[in-house]
């Protein structure tokens, strides 16, 4: 019997004053503790501004075996599941964050474009997903973008026992042709 964070694993048997350990293995499974490689296709996201964006992005993710909490929550929500189930599973949670990290930017905030045109600087995107001020000019909106993304996905691994080791957004493009438009916009200044 093994006791870890209050829980109790694995069993005994008790005999009037005397306990008898009985071992025994009926299965055994293995986890994947490598580096697993997330593509990410997002289409049809309303951004901030109103502008139907789509995206790709890749995602690194690993279970976390340095922490006992979420390596027990790993073999607990992965054990016996292949490689590919995991795979899908952390894709659709992958995609809903980054839905949900678009929605929440514009298209240019979440490429690092400053929008000098509508106002809305870093301090201003900072301010509204919790991060300091401070962060902002050092780094940039395209890094607040990634830090609040990295954020939320690994508060959603978590439950998984995963841990996000990177996160990059590849490409991002739009169907009203707004990014190409503004693009052509700085180039005839």
């Amino acid at each position: 019997e093994r006791v870890a964070d209050g829980r109790r694993y694995g069993f005994r048997i008790q005999k009037g004053g005397w306990t008898f350990v009985v071992p025994f293995l009926q299965t055994a499974h293995a986890i994947d503790l490598t580096i697993l490689p997330i593509n990410v296709r997002i289409e049809g996201v309303n951004s901030a501004n109103g502008i139907s964006v789509g995206a790709d992005a890749t995602a690194c993710v690993c279970v976390e075996d340095a922490d006992p909490t979420l390596l027990y929550s790993a073999v607990q929500q992965l054990l016996g599941k292949s490689r590919t189930q995991i795979h899908d599973q952390i894709q659709q949670t992958m995609i809903g964050n980054f839905r949900a990290a678009l929605n929440k930017t514009t298209p240019l905030q979440a490429i690092g474009m400053v929008e000098s045109a509508e106002g809305v600087d870093d301090h201003e995107l900072a301010e509204t997903n919790d991060v300091p001020a401070s962060i902002a000019d050092a780094e940039g909106e395209r890094a607040i973008f990634r830090r609040v993304l990295l954020d939320d996905c690994q508060e959603d691994l978590s439950a998984f026992g995963m841990q996000v080791v990177s996160v990059s957004l590849q490409r991002i493009w739009d169907s009203s042709n707004y990014i190409a438009n503004l693009a052509n916009k700085t180039l005839a200044r």
